[in-house]
């Protein structure tokens, strides 16, 4: 083979060039091989190393947690989280509903043993969680006690309201009882609050997540707005987060940003602890201030008289009320008329509903909350106008209704009542 001088020219530069760069891509191969080893190794041995793998979505690195830690309160977005604008997926909100709608806990809880990580239910021998002497924490405490304190009244109000009844649930469902100020960090407990994740209800669920523990989320029904549902859905979350963390800091975290996002945020910073990962900007500042709130609030509840406060005692608007069972859709102006209630009243009592009529539902019955005395002097008139508005079916099937827990023997005292001379009232 005959070379022209240019030729060998051209084959003495390229040829080395190209052994260099074979050689350059083979050290750098390598390297991301041990690099990506080191990242790997995790710090310590608790229930979260066994799922550590399932996280492998990259990042932006978040340098933003240090402007927490300063005296003032400028930054109005961090504190508008104690609202009912707040949200359970706000952060990662991408991530987050991916990962909840390929049903995450299931998957992570699968992976570990039954010893793993049982839950602690002797809240009431100790805390849930320790308070920590945390420039974040005290931050949390002044806004609350004193720059936004007549809506920090308003939610210890709603909450009166409702603290026995969630307690009893959470006692039920074997989670400490004062996973209770969660909710107050989430909405301050009101029923239909919305966030612009569409987070929705006292414990703002997004969608994925409450259909996966068992809330009917509908055009005509979301039950995450149902005080009594959308508790028991929260507390079996929270209970099967902390069966994957182990830590209740970072369980609250994880109802904050999503299961994925904080375990990806654990990996990077190579540390379980929450304070760690707030202070050193590995996480966004929504879920960094999440837990100081939450130990705010517990540390003011603890030191009422300190701060200034009265204990709150408020009526459970609930305890007044009965259930009836319906199977057709019906007014519910229909039935404030014909019960004499406010419409709002009926509303607020089942604001569960997302349009002014009950649902049908097609293997089961909806029961609708009424107030207990108005259901007592009207409920055989209501009776007798539903079943008139659904003649066109079977007398048998157009309305069922029945009192808990005594309903047989309730219904057996309204047949026997003189019939009511009043007139029908039609819908408006």
């Amino acid at each position: 083979m005959n070379f022209t001088f240019e030729g060998r020219y051209c084959y003495l530069v390229v040829f080395p060039a190209f052994l260099f760069i074979l050689a350059s891509c083979a050290h750098q191969g390598h390297s991301e091989k041990n690099n990506r080893k080191i990242k790997g190794q995790i710090v310590s041995d608790s229930p979260v190393k066994s799922v550590y793998s399932a996280s492998i979505e990259k990042e932006p690195s978040q340098a933003i947690v240090d402007k927490l830690l300063d005296d003032g309160l400028e930054d109005n977005s961090d504190t508008e989280s104690l609202d009912s604008n707040n949200s359970v997926a706000s952060e990662d909100t991408k991530y987050n509903e991916q990962d909840q709608a390929e049903d995450v806990v299931e998957k992570l809880l699968a992976e570990k043993t039954s010893d793993d990580a049982e839950v602690d239910t002797s809240s009431s021998e100790k805390p849930f969680i320790e308070i920590k002497n945390h420039p974040l924490v005290h931050k949390w405490i002044n806004f609350f006690t004193k720059t936004d304190r007549g809506r920090f009244i308003r939610f210890m109000t709603n909450g009166a309201k409702y603290r026995s009844i969630i307690e009893k649930i959470f006692d039920e469902e074997g989670v400490p009882r004062d996973l209770f100020f969660v909710g107050m960090i989430e909405s301050g407990f009101f029923l239909k609050a919305k966030s612009h994740a569409n987070a929705t209800g006292p414990w703002q669920f997004i969608r994925a997540t409450g259909k996966r523990y068992g809330l009917i989320v509908s055009r005509t029904l979301d039950e995450r707005k149902d005080l009594y549902k959308s508790t028991r859905a929260a507390a079996r979350y929270f209970r099967d987060l902390y069966k994957i963390f182990g830590s209740w800091e970072l369980a609250m975290s994880a109802y904050n940003a999503g299961e994925f996002g904080i375990m990806r945020r654990i990996k990077r910073a190579k540390t379980e602890n929450f304070f760690s990962l707030a202070t050193r900007g590995y996480l966004l500042p929504e879920t960094a201030n999440y837990v100081p709130k939450v130990m705010a609030v517990i540390h003011i509840y603890q030191n009422l008289q300190r701060y200034g406060f009265e204990p709150i005692e408020a009526e459970n608007p609930f305890e007044k009320s009965v259930k009836i069972k319906l199977k057709h859709s019906h007014s519910l102006r229909l039935i404030a008329n014909t019960l004499d209630i406010p419409l709002e009243t009926l509303e607020f009592l089942n604001s569960e509903l997302s349009t002014p009529y009950t649902p049908y539902l097609k293997n089961g019955f909806y029961q609708l909350r009424v107030p207990s005395e108005a259901w007592v002097n009207r409920g055989q008139d209501l009776i007798a106008v539903l079943r008139q508005t659904h003649s066109r079916t079977p007398s048998s099937t157009l309305a069922r209704y029945e009192q808990e827990p005594d309903s047989r023997t309730f219904l057996r005292t309204i047949k026997n009542r003189p019939r009511s001379q009043k007139a029908i009232v039609t819908g408006k």
